[in-house]
């Protein structure tokens, strides 16, 4: 099961980046996924809309040679009832030197395109290389004020932040779970999600939502260190119990 993307959807993307006109992420990711027929949602959803709160979900960054990300975020996008502002990253970082001078200015372009036309948020990505670490701050800044700003936020993030390729979990890197207790901190309730392959079918299971407890007393580090293994507990636990171990936080 190796999904592609219709040629139209291709052509809708690249347009909307060169236009730069707003659109619904939403509408799009339903006519991209029209005809692929072997996913499935699982699981209830809440009632986004009748709550008097924002929401963040969190998804696993599911990939494996032949299957995108980008499939996780069509779904998605697609099955909920409002439109969804993913956290992306800003560029497709390679240490390749060809990419370097070419593919990841490209890709920046084109992210920075697409966010503006979507909605969605940018920063670069865990860990930050070193010259990026105050890009990122600034990222942060950026998304937290427009929580506070909107009367009902809905965000999208994938901690892990990062392609393994072999379809299992991630550890995030470290300052990732910082950042998620912050926007616990605005208020949003978690909504998990997990994401894998079973039966010739991709599968989106929709978790039970719930509040980020943050321990006042803890250090940076151990917070840091127990939103991750709560969050990302979490989204196992949407998984299938042989689907739950995490390989440890990449550093390539």
């Amino acid at each position: 099961m190796n999904p592609k993307l219709p040629i139209h959807s291709g052509i809708t993307f690249l347009a909307s980046a060169i236009v730069g006109r707003p659109r619904s992420f939403a509408r799009n990711a339903r006519q991209a996924l029209a005809s692929w027929h072997t996913y499935k949602v699982v699981g209830e959803l809440p009632d986004l809309k009748g709550s008097d709160h924002g929401w963040l979900i969190t998804i696993n960054h599911y990939t494996r040679p032949g299957f995108d990300v980008w499939w996780n975020i069509f779904v998605l996008s697609a099955y909920f009832p409002v439109e969804i502002r993913w956290i992306t990253t800003s560029a497709l970082e390679s240490d390749n030197p060809f990419h370097k001078v070419l593919y990841t200015p490209l890709t920046r372009w084109f992210l920075k395109r697409l966010g503006k036309v979507y909605g969605f948020f940018q920063m670069p990505a865990m860990p930050p290389r070193p010259e990026e670490h105050m890009k990122r701050a600034m990222a942060i800044r950026s998304i937290l004020r427009s929580v506070r700003e909107s009367e009902f936020p809905v965000i999208g993030f994938a901690p892990e932040g990062t392609d393994w390729n072999d379809g299992n979990l991630m550890r995030p890197s470290p300052g990732t779970g910082r950042f998620l207790a912050s926007l616990a901190n605005e208020k949003l309730v978690f909504l998990p999600v997990g994401t894998y392959e079973e039966a010739g079918n991709f599968i989106v299971k929709i978790g039970s939502p719930y509040r980020l407890k943050i321990n006042p007393s803890w250090s940076h580090q151990d917070q840091d260190a127990a939103v991750i293994d709560e969050v990302m507990g979490r989204i196992a636990a949407c998984r299938p119990p042989s689907m739950r171990a995490m390989n440890p936080t990449r550093t390539d």
